[in-house]
Order: C-alpha cells, then sequence, then structure tokens
C-alpha cells in the first residue's frame, strides 16, 4: 500500500516542483473594446389616409403625429426595435412619436425614428421592429447613412 500512495503522491509533487517560485505570472492580454456606433433608423409606414378628409388633396404636413391603423394599429410611439447579432442581444431601441410625411387623399405616410447603439465585430446584425419581422444588415450597411 505505501508504494502506491507514493506513486500517487509523485505527480502531484512534480506538477508543484514545475510550476516553479521563479515563473512570472502571464502578462495581461490588452484587449480593444470594441467601437460602437450610435445609429439613428427610419421606419416609413405607407397606409390609406384618414377617414374624414373632405374632397381635396391635402399638403404634407410633417408636424402632425400619426400612428398606424386597422391591421397595423401596434405601429406607434414606443414600438420595440431589437439588435441582435449571433443570438445576442446588442441594443434596443423605441420608435419616436411618427410624424406625417406624406398625405394625399388616398394615402397617409408616417415616419417613425429609433436610436440603436451598435457594436463592431460581427459579420451580421438583424434588427427587428416589433412583430414585423427583421431584415439583416452587415456592419457597413447598418452603420452608414442612407
Amino acid at each position: 500500500m505505501k508504494s502506491l500512495l507514493s506513486l500517487i503522491a509523485l505527480p502531484i509533487l512534480l506538477s508543484v516542483a514545475c510550476s516553479g517560485g521563479d515563473a512570472k505570472p502571464p502578462e495581461p492580454m490588452s484587449t480593444r473594446a470594441p467601437a460602437v456606433v450610435h445609429v439613428v433608423g427610419t421606419f416609413l409606414l405607407k397606409q390609406g389616409a384618414p377617414p374624414n378628409l373632405g374632397p381635396r388633396i391635402i399638403t404634407p404636413t410633417p408636424t402632425t403625429s400619426c400612428k398606424g391603423r386597422g391591421g397595423y394599429n401596434e405601429i406607434a410611439l414606443g414600438m420595440e426595435v431589437l439588435l441582435t447579432a449571433d443570438g445576442k442581444t446588442l441594443s434596443v431601441g423605441r420608435f419616436s412619436d411618427g410624424k406625417v410625411s406624406s398625405l394625399t387623399q388616398s394615402q397617409e405616410q408616417c415616419e417613425f425614428t429609433f436610436e440603436l447603439d451598435v457594436p463592431e465585430g460581427f459579420d451580421f446584425y438583424s434588427v427587428k421592429v416589433g412583430r414585423r419581422g427583421e431584415r439583416t444588415y452587415s456592419y457597413e450597411e447598418i452603420t452608414s447613412g442612407p
């Protein structure tokens, strides 16, 4: 039994002896934090003109607020915009108040803006707007202007 105990203790002693007291601890590797780009996005909703406009053509009025109606009624101030990459949530934004960008007798266009912080380092990013699906962009596409 004594010899078995010696064999078990020997590797432990060797590993302790090999680590040595004179060994230098590994130097920390410098890691650069990924760059983060602040992006302002736009969501444009085109829908039928609001009821009761009357018989005239209406000119654009960018200061008038608007939101989705009918099947688009969830598109409004505060709607969530989610940025993901490789299955990880990177940033969450919210819609601003919708502004009318164009209004005619037959169509209203509502423009919503949102803001996201986009960290570099991923091949592709997905932007999901509420339950309206998602679109995929490269880093260059998502951080460059229109």
